[in-house]
């Protein structure tokens, strides 16, 4: 126990001024903070995290959604992730696994853009990237008619994703329900 807390305790505070001086040191910290108990449900989310991210208080109650998209396959990458800001990117199992693990219901988990897998190998994964003048990023621009093509492509893929999830693709969609406290039968997260 740290002198600070012998001292408090000493004082004859409780434990509600214990908990309210944390919450005020933590919810006036210049770091986004959020912590999990053993189960690795998320039980605190100060202020800074909500700012940090542009989140609504409301996103981090019990009961609210939470849709990911996040990128897949570790394979590729490329510095079209760095240029994005990605630090990561992960399989849909993986993904499953780490937003159950932090106390949400998963309703539902499927890749997307699997059509680009098939690109993205060759560009990324075989010496025709290296033919490619410019940059990977450069060459995510293309003119408007492309992007009217790519757009019906990805128009037709969002048509299928809506009857089943499909086994494969670039980027990963995830939509998941935190239960509210009273069906977790646990506190509150705030």
């Amino acid at each position: 126990m740290t002198p600070s807390v012998q001292r408090t305790r000493a004082s004859g505070r409780g434990e509600t001024d214990q908990q309210l001086l944390l919450d005020t040191v933590l919810n006036n910290m210049s770091q986004g903070v959020l912590m999990f108990d053993p189960e690795t449900r998320m039980v605190f989310c100060n202020q800074r995290y909500i700012e940090m991210y542009g989140l609504s208080a409301d996103v981090v109650q019990p009961g609210c959604t939470l849709l990911l998209t996040v990128p897949a396959y570790r394979w590729a990458w490329s510095d079209h992730d760095v240029t994005l800001g990605h630090h990561r990117r992960y399989t849909a199992r993986a993904l499953r696994r780490r937003v159950a693990a932090a106390g949400f219901t998963i309703r539902r988990c499927t890749y997307f853009h699997s059509w680009l897998v098939p690109l993205a190998f060759l560009v990324r994964k075989t010496p025709l990237g290296r033919l490619m003048r410019g940059s990977a990023e450069g060459a995510s621009f293309v003119g408007p008619g492309v992007n009217r093509l790519l757009h019906l492509v990805s128009r037709a893929e969002r048509g299928v994703i809506r009857i089943l999830p499909l086994p494969f693709g670039l980027s990963i969609m995830l939509v998941a329900e935190r239960p509210t406290a009273r069906s977790r039968g646990s506190g509150s997260l705030r």
